[in-house]
């Protein structure tokens, strides 16, 4: 998992820094969200992915899901975070690889979201598509390569 990982940690829902080992031990599959706390469509997609992540949570699925913040607001985004996000990740927005992120996948618009394999095998780059088509469904798109 070399993708975004020369970064030491993340943030976690309560604002705290944690050990990015730690946060993402015995996870297979990211979803990363590209997004800021002032998109209207990503704050559309939020209870979508708070769904997915909870049922991937209930049944033990290897997901994280892992927030890439374009905000220039660090308390801004926090705030955000805290009160809308759902128990997942976020990169600090100060750490160079929130850009680094962007231009890795081509995020030229948001919101987006990107599915990768813990080996950095991109499972889709159209992850927001798929949400919207498949909804809690796409766990199966996401999870079938990795579980058969």
């Amino acid at each position: 998992m070399d993708d975004f990982f020369s970064l030491q940690y993340l943030i976690n829902c309560t604002g705290r820094f944690v050990r990015k080992e730690k946060a993402l031990k015995k996870k297979d599959v990211f979803i990363y969200f590209f997004c800021s706390s002032k998109c209207a469509i990503g704050n559309d997609l939020l209870p979508k992915l708070k769904t997915i992540y909870e049922e991937a949570k209930k049944r033990h699925c290897p997901v994280e899901i892992i927030y890439f913040s374009s905000d220039t607001d660090a308390e801004a985004m926090l705030r955000h975070f805290k009160e809308d996000h759902h128990g997942w990740y976020a990169v600090p927005i100060n750490e160079l690889t929130v850009t680094e992120m962007h231009w890795k996948y081509n995020i030229t618009c948001e919101p987006q979201i990107v599915v990768v394999r813990r080996n950095g095998d991109i499972v889709t780059r159209k992850g927001k598509e798929d949400l919207l088509n498949l909804g809690i469904n796409v766990l199966v798109k996401w999870l079938v390569p990795i579980l058969i």
